[in-house]
């Protein structure tokens, strides 16, 4: 559950990192990216590893730079410490995900279709340089996602969602 505090009123570390609007970009970035891929849509589950996955800097810097890469090769390059604390990341985010997917449906950058998929509405971004590098790598990890189904990549990774 997020703090009920008010957003100027939270630690200096979430209002600057957790910030709903950089969080929302990043998830549009993948939920884009994935679409590319699969034009039906992106499991709204899927959505709760976006943030974990990019914002952990260990998880990121081993994200590949491509889709050709296969799921489990890119797994097996995470250390075994970082993959077992995985779905701890997604749970302590998991609030800041769904204030993020809110935030991305109001400001329209994606909506729920009638499947109950995420979709990526046809935006584009402002060009801000310290963020490319968050923004690719969420890019390409909708990509990477869209290459296997939730059940198997949950599975892999040893979540329960």
């Amino acid at each position: 559950m997020l703090p009920k505090k008010s957003w100027q009123n939270r630690p200096f570390e979430i209002r600057n990192l957790l910030n709903p609007y950089f969080c929302t970009t990043l998830i549009w970035e993948s939920v884009d990216g994935f679409c590319e891929e699969k034009k039906e849509g992106m499991s709204f589950s899927l959505a709760f590893l976006i943030l974990p996955f990019i914002l952990h800097d260990e998880i990121r810097e081993k994200l590949p730079n491509r889709k050709n890469t296969k799921l489990l090769n890119w797994i097996e390059k995470i250390n075994k410490e970082t993959f077992i604390r995985i779905p701890t990341y997604c749970h302590n985010l998991a609030a800041y995900t769904r204030e993020s997917v809110i935030l991305g449906i109001q400001q329209q950058l994606f909506f729920i279709n009638d499947k109950g998929l995420l979709q990526s509405f046809n935006n584009t971004l402002s060009e801000q340089k310290e963020l490319e590098e968050c923004r690719k790598k969420a890019r390409n990890l909708g990509k990477l996602l869209a290459t296997t189904s939730p059940e198997f990549i949950f599975r892999t990774l040893e979540i329960t969602p």
